[in-house]
């Protein structure tokens, strides 16, 4: 076990540019932190699934969307907890819960797979059945998006009206008992400003998902970012997604609202167009032929 930290501790050391397991140099107030200038948002998806569709495809793309924090930030390390009853898809090579990198650390050296640690006082692994994350750069390059997908597969037992949470997960060296696990999000020299934006998230701005099992609904086309209604607004969603869909990623319920030109043939600008035209008048109903 010593050893297997040890490695980690090294992998941590050459790629990051700051020292994560630092404590921080200053203590907050409450008042400090809300005054923070930089307000990061981390959000997992929300997702809503019938019954018969979980059945016939239950496995599920989750992601973590990171906002609020373009070039503020040099260095994350970021935990997440899927619900027990959910399996998290394996890594083939190393059998660590697998992850895809996305747009928001694309320019960080990353380390990721399993959410697990080494409970020191208690002498256990501790699984927490999601993903770890660590990136790091020297300069603050992190951006908006979407920081990891990754897929998992719900039981077979799956009926309507079950909730699987997913959860974002504050993991400190005090709470696990781990002198090398930190969650943080912070700038290049780790300063008081990079510590109060670190603070203020992980006091504020963490949003968890769930996917939720519902009864057979009809799909509201053109509903794109699932408020309720079709506007404008979802026409921008599906053209933010199409010119870059790392960084603006959609739910499989989102994805399946807007495929409304043309159905079957996925999200494109013409399903963008489409909700236009009914905005406007041109056309009545959606989808479109």
């Amino acid at each position: 076990m010593k050893k297997i930290f040890s490695v980690m501790l090294s992998a941590l050391i050459c790629i990051c540019p700051i020292n994560f397991m630092n404590t921080y140099a200053y203590s907050f107030t409450q008042e400090e932190i809300n005054s923070s200038q930089i307000k990061p948002q981390l959000s997992l998806s929300r997702i809503n699934i019938s019954e018969s569709k979980a059945k016939e495809n239950p496995e599920i793309k989750i992601s973590l969307t990171l906002s609020g924090a373009e070039r503020e930030y040099s260095s994350a390390e970021i935990w997440t907890s899927f619900d027990s009853r959910l399996t998290v898809k394996k890594d083939s090579e190393t059998g660590e819960n697998y992850f895809e990198k996305g747009y928001a650390f694309k320019n960080f050296t990353i380390h990721g797979g399993s959410a697990s640690y080494y409970d020191n006082a208690g002498g256990v692994i501790k699984d927490l059945n999601g993903i770890r994350i660590i990136g790091a750069n020297g300069n603050n390059e992190g951006l908006d998006g979407v920081v990891f997908t990754t897929t998992v597969t719900l039981p077979d037992d799956v009926k309507e009206g079950d909730i699987f949470p997913l959860r974002i997960v504050r993991i400190t060296r005090e709470n696990a008992n781990n002198d090398y696990v930190d969650s943080i999000l912070t700038n290049s020299d780790n300063d008081k400003a990079g510590q109060i934006m670190s603070e203020w998230l992980f006091t504020n701005g963490l949003n968890d998902g769930f996917i939720q099992i519902t009864g057979e609904t009809e799909t509201m086309y053109g509903d794109v970012n699932l408020d309720g209604k079709v506007s404008i607004s979802d026409a921008v969603r599906i053209l933010q997604y199409v010119s870059n869909t790392s960084k603006y990623s959609l739910d499989e319920q989102a994805k399946d609202n807007a495929d409304v030109f043309n159905r079957g043939d996925g999200v494109t600008a013409n399903d963008a167009a489409s909700i236009q035209k009914l905005d406007a008048g041109v056309i009545d109903s959606l989808p479109e032929s």
